[in-house]
């Protein structure tokens, strides 16, 4: 649990399950026995700030300024677990405090500090990801709309995690490609997707970003960024854009094509009312519809125009 700031100052904070309220004068003594003659007390008092809450970082650094190099070292250390702690609010508290430490350039602390903050981003990016994977995101090989084959973090039906949990993808900041085929990716994202400066290859099929969310992203991200934006309605057929015609080449088991009597080697000539000159056509269709949508098309079979109506699926 967090501590908690109460009226007139106080500092509530639970330390093995005891809560136990302090004000930031009477934290001092605590902060003091960092710089202890005797070494089990020194960890002891490092032991217990690393475990109390975010509210504690302003009093400590502050304490920490007027102090020497054990003090200021085991503060930096601190806020090095904290900054790896599970709980948000202590992480981003102590980052944030570790930054500012670091502007002074040329300072030993600011040194140290910087130091950290390089580490950290290494530690954080492994447990994220490790976080994900374990949850059920995977990578895989993906081609993008201009046929570059790129390595995608996907996440997809096989995620058994949370929408807050997506929230892992943020501290991904060397990740090339990113596939979201969940309705748990809406404009919360945003923020965090738009530190991902090394992204090559997107694709969002069936997520909730608005409109106004992906001009955001496509905004921040790299201009040579290639997109593959769908609302997430699936056909289940398989085609080349590299045929001039737009000629089913295969079609999913159970899938809306399917269940429509769609067959491999039809020819789609029309969706919806449109022309379709080939499969690029028809999948800039399908990526404006949502699952349960109606398409309408209109085929070509041994020389014969056949319509057929499909409800589309999900990604």
């Amino acid at each position: 649990m967090l501590p908690k700031v109460l009226a007139g100052g106080l500092i509530v904070v639970v330390l093995g399950g005891v809560a136990w309220g302090q004000s930031e004068q009477e934290l001092e003594p605590l902060f003091r026995q960092l710089n202890s003659d005797l070494y089990y007390a020194r960890e002891e008092a490092t032991q217990r700030l690393i475990q109390a809450g975010p509210e504690i970082i302003e009093p400590l650094v502050e304490f920490s300024r007027s102090q020497g190099l054990e003090v200021w070292m085991r503060t930096l250390r601190i806020l090095h677990q904290k900054a790896l702690s599970e709980d948000e609010a202590s992480s981003e508290a102590a980052r944030a405090a570790l930054e500012k430490l670091a502007e002074p350039a040329g300072t030993l602390y600011a040194q140290e500090a910087r130091r950290i903050l390089a580490r950290l981003q290494v530690q954080e990016q492994q447990r994220a990801l490790e976080k994900l994977l374990a949850l059920g995101a995977y990578f895989e090989q993906k081609r993008t709309t201009r046929g570059d084959i790129v390595w995608c973090l996907v996440v997809d039906r096989k995620w058994r995690g949370t929408k807050q949990d997506l929230r892992q993808l943020g501290k991904l900041l060397h990740l090339k490609g990113l596939a979201l085929y969940t309705p748990q990716a809406d404009d919360s994202l945003i923020p965090l997707l738009v530190r991902l400066q090394e992204l090559r290859a997107v694709q969002l099929y069936g997520t909730r970003i608005s409109e106004q969310g992906l001009l955001r992203l496509r905004r921040a991200l790299p201009p040579d960024v290639q997109w593959d934006v769908r609302r997430g309605g699936l056909l289940g057929v398989r085609g080349s854009d590299q045929q001039v015609r737009c000629v089913i080449e295969g079609v999913q088991p159970g899938s809306a094509a399917e269940k429509a009597g769609i067959r491999p080697l039809d020819i789609v000539v029309q969706a919806d009312g449109k022309p379709v000159a080939n499969f690029n056509d028809l999948t800039r269709i399908i990526a404006q519809k949502a699952p349960g949508d109606t398409l309408e098309l209109v085929i070509l079979r041994q020389g014969k125009h056949i319509k057929v109506k499909a409800v589309l699926g999900s990604w």
